[in-house]
């Protein structure tokens, strides 16, 4: 019986590390509105896009940006931004393609890498987008 406890045991803690939302630290990895993922104490989750690029085969006045809104460990929302994130009149803040902070009193950096699809001339559902990042630790 106490065998069999402990093989019960060491199976779900197996399974824990073996999850595939659970990433390393320094490797680039996927992430979209339909999952969460952790690296080391980083919790992630896309929970918004906002994309006013400037599409392909359009001329456009500026090339405009792509803000995305995560939830950090399920407490904090930060945003992050690809493009020509300075603009004029912005009402929240909103940060660069990376970001510090502090997590367990350990500092990490977030990146983020790319975000896809490319703009287009229709509107893209937020749950069709995915980013690049990576997080590393400071």
């Amino acid at each position: 019986m106490r065998n069999a406890l402990i093989l019960c045991l060491g199976l779900m803690v197996g399974c824990k590390s073996e999850s595939v939302d659970s990433l390393t630290l320094g490797s680039d990895f996927p992430l979209t509105t339909k999952q969460s993922v952790q690296v080391s104490d980083v919790q992630l989750a896309l929970t918004g896009v906002q994309d006013s690029r400037c599409p392909k085969n359009v001329q456009c006045v500026r090339a405009g940006e792509v803000v995305v809104d995560l939830a950090l460990n399920a407490q904090q929302n930060v945003k992050m931004c690809l493009g020509d994130c300075q603009v004029v009149g912005r009402k929240t803040s909103v940060t660069q393609d990376s970001l510090e902070v502090t997590v367990n009193q350990q500092k990490y950096l977030l990146i983020l890498k790319q975000v896809t699809p490319e703009s287009r001339t229709e509107k893209v559902p937020n749950d069709q987008y995915q980013l690049q990042m990576q997080v590393l630790k400071k």
